[in-house]
């Protein structure tokens, strides 16, 4: 199940009633949330509403970390292959719309991108 859509509409509440209904788990789909030094604007769970159903992917990389929506679709996929093994229903709930089309409609291959090429693009993007 998705719920999706914009910051402060009730997508936690309702995700954790319908977990708590059904007896499952949330993954967020939220690409800020993912980040530990990102607390600000974010609304991210309370720790209330985390200890009350599990949660997956809150808090779980440091901004340090190089995440996309590629990499969000394989760790999902992932993870969900081993979820379904015990559950029959997860709650996908967030409001990254790239990051709800990776997993649900899947993203073509990319090739990898050397990280010299990347670090030169930055360059030129940044003003002194």
């Amino acid at each position: 199940m998705v719920i999706a859509g914009p910051t402060a509409v009730g997508k936690t509440a309702l995700s954790i009633h319908l977990a708590k209904t059904w007896k499952t788990e949330i993954f967020s789909a939220d690409s800020r949330q993912f980040f530990r030094e990102m607390n600000k604007g974010t609304a991210k769970p309370s720790e209330e509403e985390l200890l009350a159903v599990k949660h997956h992917l809150i808090n779980t990389l440091s901004i340090s970390e190089p995440y996309d929506a590629g990499k969000f679709e394989t760790d999902v996929l992932q993870a969900l292959d081993k979820f379904y093994k015990r559950n029959d229903i997860a709650i996908l709930c967030g409001g990254s719309g790239l990051y709800i089309k990776a997993l649900v409609d899947g993203f073509d291959a990319m090739p990898k991108v050397d990280p010299q090429v990347r670090a030169q693009l930055n360059e030129l993007f940044v003003s002194e």
